[in-house]
């Protein structure tokens, strides 16, 4: 039995030996003697690895060895204070390799006691922590350079959670930047202009491209904002989930700018009526939706009579406010969904969409009278003879216009002030 408990002690210290000497982190071994010590007395190949020394040249040697210039002496005199003191000592200065180059190091150093207590030896786990200290300045810095960035920057797991927001857009969402973190980046409703802007951000991500385009959300002002989004995988960053990284600047003003020239460019600048460019775009657009779904859509084409007259006898500033008149009365006088636009001089085109001749008629009959009946502050009262027709299926844009023109002349032809139907 005695042999057997000797034979399992001896292959305890064995393994003890084995574990030491393959330990990944540095272990070193000091006695306890502070007479010009404590003396190292045994360290693992680790701690050779990181001083540069060989065990020979380390045992028996203070670990003063490795300390420099730059070598804090206040981490050192408060290690020497706590181990004397038999206490455990945690902190972290700067080393020096055998070869000169310094380094950064962490140490856990615990007292080691005889069976009476008193301490005989210290063992000290050392790890150097340059790297990583260095890796945590670059992170820093980063973390400092995307907040003194003026572009919004968030960072996103693969489930979309905002797990970093720069101050930039922490100021353009209207919301403290940790009050952001652990939030889906969707919980701002992202749109363009076809909807929803989420779908389409994850299918082409879900792709493996890159996202970009311009979505809008709103403000806790309650202002529409627009962005220029742009959003990607991050590339060498070793995580097994992945994440993105989103920059979003603001274009809004640019986009209210495009809005407002786009405009201009649809509308006619004296009636406020779409122009006849945009107009005919968007009746192209309306026929074709109709014959799409089979519904039923109309066109009357009004002119101002005796027009040339009012602007010979009353002036051109006359004629522009009687044309402005004119506009605002087909405005009042149409449904949600009609369309006025100026066709040109002082000819009109409106289009009721969803609406057969035989509702056609009473409402360009109803346009007119208002018209009609519509006081003029510098003229004599002003009446409008219309031309009113239904889309035919498989008919042009310029044939259906040009047959609403020709019923739009007969009835001026036919005594003005009238409304007068192509079947």
């Amino acid at each position: 039995m005695g042999r057997e408990a000797a034979g399992l002690n001896l292959h305890g210290e064995a393994m003890l030996d084995a574990v030491f000497e393959h330990l990944y982190n540095a272990m070193v071994i000091t006695d306890a003697d502070f007479d010009g010590g404590p003396f190292l007395q045994r360290c693992n190949p680790a701690f050779c690895a990181m001083t540069g020394y060989t065990e020979e040249e380390l045992i028996g040697q203070s670990p003063r060895i490795l300390q420099g210039p730059e070598t804090d002496r206040k981490v050192i005199d408060e290690l020497e204070r706590k181990i004397r003191a038999g206490e455990f000592f945690e902190g972290s200065t700067i080393n020096y390799r055998k070869d000169g180059l310094s380094y950064v190091v962490q140490w856990n150093i615990s007292p080691v006691r005889d069976a009476d207590g008193a301490i005989v030896a210290y063992v000290s786990i050392q790890q150097d922590i340059t790297a990583r200290l260095a890796a945590e300045r670059e992170r820093s810095l980063l973390a400092e350079a995307l907040n003194a960035a003026t572009d919004p920057v968030i960072v996103m797991d693969k489930n979309f959670i905002i797990v970093f927001a720069n101050n930039a857009f922490g100021r353009e969402v209207g919301r403290p930047v940790d009050d952001i973190l652990g939030h889906s980046a969707f919980e701002l409703r992202p749109r363009t202009a076809e909807g929803l802007a989420e779908p389409q951000i994850r299918r082409v991500l879900a792709e493996g491209s890159p996202y970009h385009g311009v979505v809008s959300f709103e403000a806790p002002t309650g202002k529409r904002l627009h962005v220029d989004l742009s959003i990607s995988s991050l590339i060498g960053y070793h995580d097994p989930n992945g994440h993105y990284v989103a920059i979003a600047p603001n274009i809004t003003h640019m986009v209210e700018q495009q809005m407002v020239l786009q405009e201009m460019a649809n509308i006619d600048a004296l009636t406020g009526l779409l122009n006849r460019r945009s107009g005919q775009i968007a009746l192209e657009i309306e026929l074709q939706k109709a014959a799409e779904s089979g519904a039923p859509i109309s066109v009357a084409m009004g002119d101002i009579d005796h027009f040339k007259r009012i602007n010979d006898r009353l002036g051109h500033a006359v004629g522009d406010d009687v044309l402005r008149s004119v506009a605002g009365s087909l405005r009042d006088g149409l449904r949600r969904n009609d369309v006025a636009i100026r066709w040109g001089g002082e000819e009109f085109l409106v289009f009721l969409p969803n609406t057969p001749l035989d509702d056609a008629v009473p409402l360009t009959e109803r346009i007119r009278n208002h018209v009609a009946t519509t006081p003029q502050i510098a003229s004599d009262s002003v009446t409008m003879s219309f031309g009113v027709g239904q889309w035919r299926p498989g008919e042009s844009v310029a044939a259906f216009v040009e047959r609403i023109d020709a019923a739009m002349y007969e009835a001026k032809s036919g005594g003005r002030d009238r409304v007068v139907s192509s079947p």
